[in-house]
């Protein structure tokens, strides 16, 4: 199981606070108020080995302070401050805790150490290598497409000032459920030449990455028996399949896609009533006469979304039908793909899987 970045944090005494804050002002520009957020320094002086500090000041009620202290942590960047495209695998999780307190430690011994901290933050990713550049737009576009309406789940859209119209994006598809989990597809080579980071290579890369905040954490770890950091790393394997699976299932993309004809017959052979088949048909045909699932509810003022929906999980299919000049084969599922490349340990390996 791979991952990518994750925050943990924990309170500080007055006198920590006052130390730590006193030992980062050496570092100058490394270290200042966010001008984003109030009561919040940064300290950037380790990011080039993955580390980011977020030390902050809160008022309470009684006219007091709370310290708290955040470690944003890339593991990847910790070896190799210029990967930004391989992710962390599960199985050598336990260097992480011994490494990271070597690292701060280097800076101050009144920085707590890892394994103290709590988890705020967790991104479970997987890089997933498509076969053909074409394949990473024509998925990320599908994903958006398969989206249906959910008052959990928002899918993010871009208003266009020029035509007033929301627009779906072309390099992501991203579902926020707010305050708890985020799941996002994105063209992974696309994000690094924004930001004009290197690229040595080729790679056609989409990934998926689910990120999962403090209160999902807090479900995790209750879920699985779990009382502490360590413990939540020594089972990362278990929850980010668990992660992977349940999220791409609320989501509707945990079945297989298939082109409209494809399931159409798939539909005619079940032993599913003559009007329940048909139902189904004419959703997957909207679905792709006005290119998403959403814009075919509107469009034909589809009632019982749900149940519908229901139908299609059942039979292990995506209502999606895969567009006709759609470079991705029939019968992909994007949940095994998710989770055949998590298992992956370098985007490299991933290469040599797919041309042997």
């Amino acid at each position: 199981m791979t991952f990518h970045t994750f925050e943990a944090g924990t309170y500080l005494t007055g006198n920590q606070f006052r130390v730590i804050n006193n030992k980062l002002k050496e570092f100058d520009s490394k270290y200042f108020n966010d001008p984003k957020s109030l009561n919040r320094k940064i300290f950037t002086g380790l990011r080039g080995r993955g580390i980011v500090i977020y030390l902050y000041k809160r008022d309470t009620d009684d006219s007091k302070f709370i310290y708290h202290i955040v470690y944003r942590i890339n593991p990847t960047r910790m070896i190799n401050g210029d990967d930004y495209i391989n992710l962390y695998h599960s199985n050598e999780a336990y260097k992480i805790f011994e490494l990271t307190n070597e690292i701060l430690l280097s800076v101050s011994p009144q920085l707590p150490p890892l394994n103290i901290c709590t988890l705020t933050r967790f991104d479970f990713c997987s890089n997933i290598v498509c076969e053909e550049p074409k394949m990473v737009p024509d998925f990320i576009e599908l994903i958006n497409r398969s989206y249906v309406p959910d008052k959990y789940y928002k899918q993010k859209k871009i208003h266009n000032s020029r035509t007033g119209r929301w627009d779906i994006p072309k390099e992501e598809a991203i579902f926020t459920r707010p305050d708890y989990v985020e799941v996002a597809f994105y063209n992974k080579i696309h994000q690094m030449e924004t930001e004009h980071l290197h690229i040595d290579w080729n790679s056609n890369v989409l990934r998926c990455e689910i990120r999962c905040c403090k209160m999902y954490i807090d479900t995790l770890k209750r879920k699985f028996g779990i009382a502490s950091i360590e413990e939540f790393f020594n089972e990362l394997p278990s929850i980010g399949t668990y992660v992977f699976t349940y999220q791409l299932k609320k989501l509707n993309l945990s079945g297989s896609y298939y082109r409209l004809n494809e399931i159409i017959s798939i539909i005619e052979n079940t032993q599913l009533k003559r009007k329940t088949k048909k139902r189904m048909t004419n959703f997957s045909k909207y679905a792709a006469r006005h290119k998403g699932i959403e814009n075919a509810i509107i469009s034909e003022l589809i009632r019982d979304t749900t149940k519908k929906v229901k139908k299609f999980k059942k039979l292990a299919i995506c209502a999606m039908p895969l567009p006709y000049r759609s470079a991705i084969p029939s019968e992909v599922n994007l949940l095994d793909l998710c989770l055949k490349y998590a298992d992956a340990k370098a985007v490299e390996n991933c290469n040599s899987d797919r041309n042997r």
